[in-house]
């Protein structure tokens, strides 16, 4: 009898919880099945439904949800001006990087010496020190020494290298680059005592 009882309960409150789900017909055409209404905001339902969380534009709801939760015109407009107030803020962040970028590397291509040698790219990794590519575009071997270099580093300052390395740690006072070759070099700049050390980019001197 008791098996029986239990039974009956776990129908009762299943058909109890079937009973309170809703059926909302949306203005898109899509018919779901709330369980829960779980929060709004001015613009927005939030339901629980057989597919998960669900949220909804009001605006979508019928008529009769619509009165009920009322979209927010107002509430709407002031978040969309907020939105595109921070994409702007964003796009005019990303466009003032790209110039800094392009001012940066047209100063290195204009400081290069005319030794057949460029600097493909540079790779900080650490307070003053930064790994250079260096490309050898002549048809003889040349040497960087470790003076060959200077830094920038993201205020602007400019700081002379004072020695070369490697991933090992060696201290390096050149080093040699084949014909037609690349090769990365480690360079340790001199940095002034109280500014920043983080450098931005490299040139010849």
């Amino acid at each position: 009898m008791k098996i029986v009882a239990v039974l009956v309960l776990l129908l009762t409150l299943s058909a109890s919880a079937r009973a309170e789900d809703q059926v909302w017909s949306l203005t898109d055409g899509r018919v779901v099945t709330v369980g829960k209404v779980l929060s709004q905001s001015p613009t927005h339902v939030t339901v629980r439904c057989t597919e998960g969380l669900l949220q909804i534009d009001k605006r979508q709801l019928p008529p009769e949800l619509q009165e009920k939760y009322p979209y927010d015109s107002a509430a709407a407009e002031k978040a969309q001006r907020r939105d595109q107030e921070e994409q702007a803020r964003r796009e005019q962040q990303a466009a003032q990087h790209r110039a800094w970028a392009e001012q940066q590397r047209r100063q290195v291509q204009a400081q290069q010496p005319q030794t057949g040698v460029r600097i493909v790219s540079v790779r900080p990794t650490g307070p003053g020190l930064a790994y250079v590519t260096v490309e050898n575009l002549g048809a003889e071997p040349v040497e960087v020494f470790k003076n060959s270099f200077a830094g920038v580093n993201v205020s602007g300052v400019t700081f002379p290298s004072a020695r070369l390395t490697n991933p090992r740690g060696d201290k390096l006072t050149r080093v040699r680059i084949d014909a037609y070759k690349t090769a990365e070099v480690g360079v340790i700049f001199e940095i002034t005592e109280g500014e920043v050390p983080d450098i931005g980019s490299v040139r010849f001197r």
